[in-house]
């Protein structure tokens, strides 16, 4: 079912976010908040708002089902950190307002939903990964090479979510954003349901404990 594009902000002047010498991959974490949002990852030139679905105005917003932002708005708030980097004042509410036919239609955190999302703001993307089996080591390799071309993930975890700063979970079911990679291997993950959470971790570190299954790998 088609769709029409609605008023997704102004595009950013990306120029002046570009990195002192980190690579696209790496990135650099700014520690500056907004409405939704304390930190900024800066990945080459691009830089994403790593907005979360339990603070800012929005949080208590119902929607879809009746249900909250700060409950189950997981999905919306994956993209929106991901629009942010190309578009300006794009939240959860946003996604949310800009796509308000598809999440009455298919829900607010489905996978369709997702899709559609990120289809509205112009994002390509190939979805991995099989349901209710956790990643294995050709779909970690795949995803680990993407970060490394400076292109974000989506991934849809079932577990608890541990960085090198603290965790988020245990998740029944929830979105989360791999946006950078360092020369460890460690991913940077942007978590929407936690505000202390967003640093970097292995891929190892998310299988075993995260049981990610299906993912998305994005780019424009």
């Amino acid at each position: 079912m088609g769709f029409i594009k609605q008023h997704i902000g102004e595009e950013l002047d990306v120029s002046k976010y570009f990195s002192n010498g980190n690579t696209a991959a790496e990135g650099t974490i700014i520690n500056k908040s907004g409405d939704g949002y304390n930190m900024i990852y800066q990945s080459g030139d691009i830089s994403y708002k790593i907005y979360e679905q339990c603070i800012g105005s929005y949080c208590n917003k119902i929607y879809g089902n009746g249900r909250t932002i700060s409950n189950y708005g997981c999905g919306p708030t994956a993209v929106s950190i991901l629009a942010s980097g190309y578009y300006s004042n794009v939240t959860p509410l946003t996604v949310i307002n800009d796509c308000k036919s598809i999440t009455d239609i298919h829900g607010v955190g489905a996978w369709d939903s997702v899709q559609r999302y990120l289809n509205h703001y112009g994002f390509n993307y190939k979805d991995g990964g099989s349901w209710a089996s956790t990643i294995n080591s050709s779909s970690q390799n795949e995803i680990i090479n993407h970060l490394k071309s400076g292109k974000p993930v989506i991934l849809l975890v079932h577990g608890t979510v541990s960085t090198d700063v603290g965790r988020g979970g245990p998740y029944t079911s929830h979105y989360i954003t791999l946006l950078g990679i360092n020369d460890k291997n460690k991913v940077f993950v942007g978590d929407p349901g936690s505000s202390w959470n967003h640093s970097y971790t292995t891929m190892d570190n998310l299988v075993n404990n995260a049981h990610p299954d299906k993912y998305f790998l994005v780019s424009r």
